[in-house]
């Protein structure tokens, strides 16, 4: 499935004010199943505008769920939400299986 960040509601002293992001491609992919990496968005307000960017950090991404949740990261697949093409991810994908077949011999 796929979702996007169309608008955010941001507090402000005076009061609220809202920023539309629906002409920026802020969206990313969700499979079924997987742990899905759906990037790092980074909000940035200047002189009352506001900047969307939607990050792919996918090395930070997976240290951090593996050291919150490391069953999620031990038994399921990834999936970059943002690149599907992600060199490092299907490397980290490898490595890990590499690594868990080695321990399993031993």
């Amino acid at each position: 499935s796929k979702y996007r960040y169309e608008r955010m509601k941001w507090k402000v002293y005076k009061g609220t004010e809202f920023y539309n992001f629906t002409e920026d491609d802020l969206s990313f992919d969700v499979e079924a199943g997987v742990v899905n990496l759906a990037g790092v968005f980074v909000f940035e307000r200047i002189n009352n505008l506001g900047y969307g960017e939607l990050n792919d950090r996918a090395s930070m991404l997976i240290g951090v769920i593996e050291e919150m949740y490391p069953v999620l990261a031990k038994n399921y697949d990834w999936n970059n939400g943002i690149t599907a093409q992600n060199p490092f991810l299907n490397f980290y994908m490898q490595e890990q299986k590499y690594l868990k077949k080695d321990v399993q011999d031993e």
